[in-house]
């Protein structure tokens, strides 16, 4: 069966990018196409800003996927049945994912000594704020 595919005029940017891993910094040039074409409504460093969030997202579904770690990708090694079920096992994955993920973090903050800043909570709204006085 022939698809027959439209063109799409897209938008290319050309980045300089700097990544942070354990092993150091490395900087390379990368091409971003985006159709997001008006650069005085998306501008460019926007786009990469997103461009990197969206690749630790990606990271981190690769790390979930990853058969050394949760194995997502690999349904055979849950043994469980039906979609509820299996929506839940995976839920709990993505869990453990993200937990061990953070302990890695802190251990890498730790053993570099960086202080981990808490932020304050804020004190969310009662009743009795809504309350006339008396």
């Amino acid at each position: 069966m022939a698809v027959a595919l439209r063109r799409r005029a897209g938008r290319v940017i050309d980045a300089q990018i700097t990544v942070a891993t354990s092993a150091g910094r490395t900087a390379g040039a990368y091409r971003l196409i985006t159709t997001l074409r008006d650069p005085g409504v998306y501008p460019a460093g926007d786009i990469v800003t997103l461009y990197h969030q969206r690749w630790d997202i990606e990271g981190l579904n690769g790390y979930a996927k990853d058969t050394a770690h949760q194995a997502l990708a690999q349904p055979a090694r849950r043994r469980v049945r039906g979609i509820a079920a299996q929506s839940i096992f995976t839920a709990l994955l993505l869990i453990a994912a993200n937990i061990r993920k953070i302990r890695a973090w802190r251990a890498l903050a730790s053993a570099d000594k960086a202080r981990i800043v808490r932020r304050a909570r804020r004190r969310r709204p009662s009743l009795r704020d809504y309350l006339p006085d008396g």
